[in-house]
């Protein structure tokens, strides 16, 4: 009788051992389940909603390890994937796949504030300082809003009054950075209305080349702000120092303006085309409490 009751509590306990052992397989390479510990996934899923994640589609990784089995497939745009928080392993993140390898997105959002008018920005990447296109963007620069018969002043500002300024803004840097197309809107005016017609002059200078008479007057611009920054002793010193320091050549004090000479409309029309494109920049909006969506 003793040994009919030790093989019933030890075919339960193998039982239960079994039970562990199968779960602890089944969480580590097919399935686990995981909550959602924030509100970044709203609408689509809730603070506190539990989802199954499937391991056997990009491979599971082996327990106490760094080595991943072979998947099914890579992720796909509109994946829902879990994934180690590269800054602390210990967390888990929950996020959508927007893009999958190969692929390009336009980022946007926005943020109320205490203010009075709204702000568009348009920032696109685009290349280091000293590189060919970056004298061309430079150059594009004046014509989208370089004084007061720049296009995009004379648009959204004298024209349709959508505006209140308008200003494009290369950030040449050390390493890529951002064009910034930036602007606040007229009293009673969205952002959306502003974009839209700031879109429509980008497009404009990405389909038309500019004109000989434009070209000119920015080369002529170019021109005299160098001879303007280099007429005084620290204006020389100034020049001289950023020259040493961000491209190891004093040189240029006396070569650059070449540089920006050498750019032709078919440069403008292309670096406006390779890079003020939509798959290449982020758009912030940046509008009254009273305006938040």
């Amino acid at each position: 009788m003793a040994g009919k009751k030790r093989s019933i509590v030890r075919e339960y306990v193998e039982a239960a051992l079994w039970a562990v052992v199968l779960t602890l397989i089944l969480r580590a390479f097919v399935i686990q389940a995981f909550r959602i510990p924030s509100e970044s996934m709203l609408d689509t899923l809730l603070v506190g909603d539990f989802l199954f994640v499937n391991k056997f589609e990009y491979g599971p990784k082996i327990p106490f390890t760094h080595v991943r089995l072979p998947g099914l497939r890579g992720p796909r745009t509109g994946d829902i994937i879990v994934f180690q928080f590269p800054g602390n392993p210990s967390l888990d993140y929950i996020k959508r796949c927007v893009a999958a390898g190969g692929q390009t997105v336009e980022v946007r959002d926005s943020v109320p504030d205490n203010i009075q008018l709204p702000a568009v920005i348009l920032a696109y990447h685009m290349p280091a300082q000293g590189t060919k296109d970056s004298y061309a963007l430079g150059m594009l620069t004046a014509v989208l809003s370089g004084g007061e018969s720049s296009r995009l002043t004379k648009r959204l500002v004298d024209k349709d009054k959508l505006a209140v300024m308008v200003q494009a803004i290369p950030l040449s840097m050390e390493d890529p950075c951002l064009f910034i197309g930036f602007s606040i809107a007229n009293f009673g005016k969205t952002p959306r209305e502003v974009e839209d017609v700031m879109q429509q002059e980008i497009d404009r200078v990405q389909k038309e080349m500019i004109t000989e008479t434009e070209l000119t007057k920015i080369k002529n611009q170019r021109e005299t702000e160098f001879v303007q920054k280099n007429s005084t002793v620290q204006g020389k010193a100034m020049q001289l120092a950023d020259y040493y320091l961000f491209f190891g050549d004093t040189n240029l004090i006396n070569t650059e303006i070449q540089k920006y000479a050498a750019v032709t409309r078919e440069d403008m029309q292309r670096v406006a085309q390779q890079y003020l494109k939509n798959t290449n920049r982020t758009v912030l909006y940046y509008v009254p409490k009273t305006q938040a969506q």
